[in-house]
């Protein structure tokens, strides 16, 4: 038998079997326990998301102590960024002040020549966290608010002295590495899923979904995120386990997966392309599930077999009632976009 050890680190737990190390993103609250090789960790609840549950009654609020609690990527407490796009959404100011007040120190740097030092990734933690903060089923219009934000601020122009760093507005530089971040920030796959932390997960997805539909953010970019949500609440088939149930397992994904064809349904449908990696450094980030058995692409042939997986939760046992719902209307959703 084996000890297994644990040590707290920012953002990650490393634990130790033997001579070896590894890393566990994001798992704040696992027991300590001797295991063999065929046990495993044994999770519990966390009590300090649980008393936020208890104390506080908003659930932005409570994605708010969430993101503290997990250590998800997100604005610093005294971030300078995050009150502005708070304030901007509460509609206390309108686009062209927030734009001015976000973007003018960026535009400072970048003509004093300290283009390393102006903190792109601030601004975007600023952006992604607000938007996990948005019901997308009950709130689109404050989505789309960010959404012109978003185009606001990739029309933004460079400032003329600073010939060297042009392009980093159009490219709207760094956001696709905020994001890549933010997609470590999953619901906790132990137990049944707290409802904050799913809301927040299919939130940020809508708002990449309506960036997308919106022309914001390139296809090529993020038709990658469709395939990596799709492949884990759809492509790979549920199953008990001693983290969580397979029910559990898709009331954590399937909103989330969801999300992208309420946001960016008939855009998904129609970019049909195929992603097959052309070099072997590349890996295979598209790839199939067990269930698809076809090329790393999107296609018609995929999105059916998306569609046929979203009715087959619609009618699971065990699934929360908001699964059920969110997965019977994602069926809809993508009846309509078949038809244009």
């Amino acid at each position: 038998m084996a000890t297994l050890q644990l040590q707290s680190c920012q953002h990650r737990l490393l634990f130790h079997i033997g001579n070896t190390s590894y890393y566990i993103h994001h798992y704040d609250h696992v027991s300590t326990a001797a295991t063999s090789n065929s046990t495993r960790i044994m999770p519990s609840n966390n009590p300090r998301i649980e008393e936020v549950l208890a104390n506080t009654s908003d659930e932005a609020q409570q994605i708010d102590e969430i993101a503290k609690i997990r250590r998800w990527f997100g604005p610093d407490d005294n971030s300078p960024t995050y009150p502005i796009i708070q304030q901007y959404l509460s509609d206390d100011l309108d686009l062209a002040t927030t734009t001015a007040r976000l973007l003018d120190p960026i535009d400072a740097k970048l003509s004093a020549g300290h283009a390393r030092s102006a903190n792109w990734l601030e601004l975007w933690y600023s952006i992604l966290h607000s938007a996990k903060r948005i019901p997308f089923r009950t709130s689109p219009g404050s989505t789309a608010k960010l959404v012109s934000l978003m185009r606001a601020i990739q029309q933004h122009q460079d400032p003329r002295n600073a010939p060297g760093e042009s392009g980093a507005y159009t490219t709207l530089k760094d956001f696709s590495l905020a994001s890549r971040e933010a997609q470590n920030d999953t619901p906790q796959p132990f137990g049944t899923p707290y409802a904050a932390e799913v809301h927040a997960w299919a939130n940020l997805h809508f708002f990449w979904a309506a960036l997308t539909r919106a022309g914001v953010l390139g296809f090529q970019t993020s038709a990658y995120w469709v395939i990596w949500m799709m492949r884990s609440a759809l492509e790979t088939v549920p199953r008990d386990d001693a983290e969580s149930s397979a029910a559990q397992k898709c009331d954590g994904d399937v909103p989330a997966a969801a999300a992208w064809v309420f946001g960016a349904g008939r855009a998904v449908y129609e970019n049909e392309r195929d992603l097959t990696p052309t070099r072997p450094m590349q890996g295979n980030p598209a790839r199939g599930g067990e269930l698809w058995t076809g090329r790393a692409e999107m296609s018609k042939g995929r999105w059916a077999l998306w569609k046929r997986r979203f009715g087959e939760v619609a009618e699971m046992e065990g699934v929360s009632e908001e699964t059920r719902d969110i997965a019977r209307e994602a069926v809809g959703k993508m009846e309509e976009a078949e038809r244009g």
